[in-house]
């Protein structure tokens, strides 16, 4: 796990070098630790649609801090956007905040290019950034039911994501009655409607 860590924060360092996922540095704020509230925030979604952290309580909140010019930053959307369809019925919330103040065009267009529809935004002049002090893009926290920050991972090796699937899995919901229930009345018709086919045969 550390020889991980370590390839994970050499990657970092030369892509700080390059330009390329350096994050503006934050001398006075220092970076979020698990077990502390996360720091609220509000934005404005790039679909238009206002977000603020304190109108998630009661979800489960994976918020990822990116940008557009990050080459990790984008192979790890695609993971993010499948744990948002796997897991948005069972109350996880994906919010993505792109930092490095990219145009709208520019990161509209990005989605598109990776598939992306869990709410985004841009953190303007990386406010909620300096909040969270970040080191580096990406930087993932996730957060629970009540505002608790349970786990930080900065950058992104694959893979990466399952780890963090295992971190919030035991804070979903379990599937919905309704979901389940719905399922067994298919099931339970598809029987029915085989018999009938088998008693017309006979």
């Amino acid at each position: 796990m550390k020889s991980r860590n370590k390839m994970k924060l050499a990657g970092s360092f030369i892509m700080v070098l390059a330009g390329l996922c350096a994050s503006t540095p934050y001398a006075q704020a220092l970076p979020v630790k698990e077990g502390v509230p996360a720091p609220a925030f509000s934005v404005k979604t790039l679909a238009g649609k206002p977000l603020n952290l304190a109108g998630l309580k009661g979800k489960v909140v994976l918020l990822d801090f990116g940008a557009v010019e990050c080459p990790p930053c984008r192979i790890e959307m695609p993971a993010l956007e499948a744990l948002h369809k796997k897991y948005s019925r069972r109350d996880l919330v994906v919010v993505g905040l792109l930092e490095m103040n990219p145009t709208r065009a520019a990161a509209k267009s990005m989605l598109k290019q990776r598939g992306i529809t869990f709410p985004v935004a841009i953190d303007a002049r990386e406010l909620i950034g300096k909040r969270y002090g970040l080191e580096a893009h990406p930087t993932t926290v996730l957060i629970d039911r009540a505002g608790k920050i349970i786990k930080v991972e900065t950058g992104y090796l694959k893979g990466d994501e399952k780890a963090m699937e295992q971190a919030f899995l035991p804070l979903l919901s379990p599937l919905s009655r309704s979901i389940k229930t719905t399922g067994k009345e298919s099931d339970s018709n598809r029987t029915r409607s085989d018999a009938n086919i088998t008693r017309g045969a006979g």
